[in-house]
């Protein structure tokens, strides 16, 4: 049997370069799409560059939480402070609407996270296809989709709450008892928590993909994520280490130089202390915080999109076939190729 040499190269090429690079550029080039990677970001960050700090993090506030049931006089306490502070009827009322207004923002950030999601992964499918898409119509392509992307969102999170219950049980157990072997436990459903966090997150990816691109329905979409990622675990792991790396080093990167552009703040605060100038020390404050959220929220909103655009580029790349995990081919260019004789 002869194989051609083409078809050979293309089914054991790399596959992270060109969707990395791909991904690189267009998250660094359409600054434009910024706003929409923040707002999906919201929702979902794509969690494979903090995935483990947001884990612990929220494992803890669990914890917290469970341990806050099993002491009903801290709880007792917190809720007569509560009531003395609404002492009367008109702090009450004002207390409800504000809960009210609030509650109503929060769904309209959720919401917009979705249409975002929805937008983002539209224009990265046009953009993956060499088209030009309007803004507008990215953002109403995500508005009909609404729904569906809601609804998968919603099952994601609460997949997560759960899990993070179950997770922080017995860390909670472990912490009232001192159990040694709770708290070995906990180490291991919170590793596994972690690599299932990660598998989910990725299948929602590919999910939104089906959705939005090939018009799937919530449960083909699911169905189509968790078996691209079954025939591509290991590339689609290998990928996730590549973006985590990259993103500590981004992350690290942008840490030195909030670090070193600090200085000349400081250096402003110093002088206003100096010759007590309320004003100026409040502006230099007020401007260096302004300068330090701007900075988070642009690192936010670029890596989000990267993140982002390097999953959408691996679905359809993952879709077309001819994928090798690095792993296998590092092991291949070590021992070299064996296939059965053909007669």
């Amino acid at each position: 049997m002869i194989r051609s040499h083409a078809t050979s190269q293309r089914r054991h090429q790399p596959v992270y370069r060109p969707a990395l690079r791909q991904a690189w550029q267009f998250s660094w080039q359409e600054k434009r799409f910024w706003p929409l990677a923040l707002f999906a970001s919201i929702l979902l960050s794509a969690g494979t560059y903090d995935m483990v700090g947001n884990t612990y993090m929220r494992i803890m506030g669990q914890t917290d939480f469970l341990s806050g049931i099993g002491r009903p006089t801290v709880i007792g306490a917190g809720w007569h402070g509560a009531f003395s502070s609404f002492s009367n009827v008109l702090g009450t009322i004002n207390a409800l609407e504000a809960a009210v207004i609030l509650c109503i923002l929060l769904l309209a950030i959720l919401a917009a996270s979705c249409v975002a999601q929805g937008a983002l992964v539209y224009l990265l499918g046009a953009h993956r296809s060499g088209e030009k898409t309007p803004y507008r119509k990215a953002l109403s392509v995500g508005a009909q989709a609404f729904w569906p992307i809601a609804m998968l969102n919603v099952m994601v999170l609460f997949i997560f709450a759960v899990l993070r219950f179950f997770v922080a049980l017995p860390m909670w157990v472990a912490a009232e008892r001192g159990s040694l072997g709770l708290a070995l436990l906990y180490v291991v459903l919170f590793v596994v928590f972690v690599a299932v966090t990660l598998i989910l997150t990725i299948m929602q990816l590919f999910a939104l993909n089906a959705m939005i691109l090939q018009g799937a329905s919530v449960a083909d979409a699911i169905l189509r994520g968790w078996q691209l990622f079954k025939r591509h675990w290991l590339v689609c792991l290998e990928t996730a280490v590549i973006l985590a790396v990259i993103s500590i080093l981004i992350n690290i990167a942008v840490s030195y130089m909030i670090f070193m552009l600090a200085v000349p703040f400081l250096l402003a605060l110093i002088t206003a202390a100096v010759v007590q100038s309320t004003f100026m020390f409040y502006f230099v404050g007020i401007l260096c915080g302004v300068f330090a959220v701007s900075l988070c929220l642009v690192l936010v909103a670029f890596l989000s999109q990267l993140q982002y655009a390097t999953w959408t580029f691996m679905y359809r790349r993952l879709g077309e076939g001819g994928v090798v995990p690095k792993i296998h081919r590092l092991i291949r260019s070590v021992y070299g190729g064996y296939t059965v004789p053909q007669n």
